[in-house]
């Protein structure tokens, strides 16, 4: 038997009685992995680190103000104005008057926040508090990238490539994966809100999936996280 770049080349052990299959080539072993993530309805997550909270457009109710949290952590997201599209997948419609927030202590140190979205807006502010003085995102001057109150190395990537400018490279007519890893937040009341910073709202676009890490993801851990919402048909 030989190994080719995709597993074992030749005879493969025969399925057992007792359902052993033997030897799987590395596509089979790569396919029942995500069969796994996506029977958990989560993304992949990485050894040693956990869901913070977790959004996805497709498990709101319909109506109401409650976007419930995934994570089983509790950190529902209150909706306003939401403009709400159910399909596969659903979405909802990014505007000047949408955002959402999420109750004190929503932040901490050492997270990876991200986004699945969609936009040709030319803003870019990821996060926000209520006092106004808290951001995480970035600007169309100076090197496209800017927060405040938040410390750590915020490594940014769009889908699986990292990115220095994420004001340039946020848009786009398909929907990507936005993340930025290692956020030391110290936002008032570690508070977390989306799309209400005065006038710095995303005007256009949708928004499929959002949520964090506890723990700073690898560019290998993106890439896993991009190609499990790749393969649930959101990017």
């Amino acid at each position: 038997m030989g190994k080719s770049i995709y597993g074992y080349r030749g005879a493969i052990p025969a399925q057992t009685t007792n359902g052993n299959k033997g030897i799987l080539s590395m596509e089979e072993h790569r396919f029942i992995k995500q069969q796994l993530r996506f029977s958990s309805g989560q993304p992949p997550i990485p050894t040693g680190m956990s869901l913070r909270f977790l959004f996805t457009a497709n498990n709101y109710s319909g109506s109401g103000s409650t976007w419930t949290d995934e994570s089983g952590n509790g950190r529902d997201a209150t909706l306003y104005n939401p403009s709400y599209t159910s399909g596969s997948p659903s979405y909802f419609t990014l505007s000047n008057s949408f955002s959402f927030g999420l109750a004190n202590n929503s932040l901490a140190s050492n997270l990876t926040m991200f986004w699945v979205m969609q936009t040709n807006d030319t803003q870019a502010v990821m996060a926000t508090s209520s006092s106004g003085q808290d951001y995480l995102g970035a600007y169309r001057s100076g090197n496209g990238f800017y927060n405040n109150n938040v410390g750590g190395n915020v490594t940014r990537y769009i889908n699986a490539s990292s990115v220095s400018d994420l004001y340039n490279s946020i848009r786009g007519a398909n929907a990507r994966l936005v993340t930025i890893s290692d956020c030391d937040f110290n936002f008032t009341n570690q508070k977390y809100s989306f799309g209400s910073y005065g006038s710095f709202e995303f005007g256009d676009g949708k928004l499929y999936a959002c949520g964090a890490f506890n723990g700073n993801l690898t560019s290998s851990d993106v890439a896993d996280l991009k190609d499990y919402y790749d393969a649930v048909g959101f990017i």
